[in-house]
């Protein structure tokens, strides 16, 4: 029942990205990115915004949250992208009632991870 109240909700559609290594022709390591899952049902709802002083400019970070389907895959070192965005992911909150759904907060700025 809880399945079919929520999916409604999951109306947009991230991807989710693992730090990678590739090496070049000449044997030199390139760190990068690979998809881990693409197309995936979310709901995005934005936490909070902030402006601070950093390198002598104003930067701005905002909090947000992404629900999905559960998913063993999703850790702290990945990051998603969303509507153009890279948001690095600072904590996978599961679904303490039923297991279905997780929460992943996230951060997007100056220090989201892969910006």
């Amino acid at each position: 029942m809880m399945n079919k109240m929520l999916a409604p909700r999951l109306r947009h559609r991230i991807t989710i990205e693992q730090p990678s290594q590739t090496r070049d022709e000449f044997g030199g390591v390139i760190d990068g990115w690979a998809v881990v899952a693409d197309n995936v049902p979310a709901e995005v709802m934005a936490m909070t915004g902030r402006e601070y002083l950093a390198a002598r400019a104003m930067q701005a970070a905002t909090m947000t949250t992404f629900v999905i389907r559960q998913s063993p895959k999703v850790t702290q070192t990945m990051r998603i992208l969303f509507n153009g965005k890279v948001y690095a992911v600072k904590a996978v909150l599961p679904d303490s009632t039923f297991m279905r759904y997780q929460k992943i907060m996230c951060e997007t700025g100056p220090n989201a991870t892969g910006v």
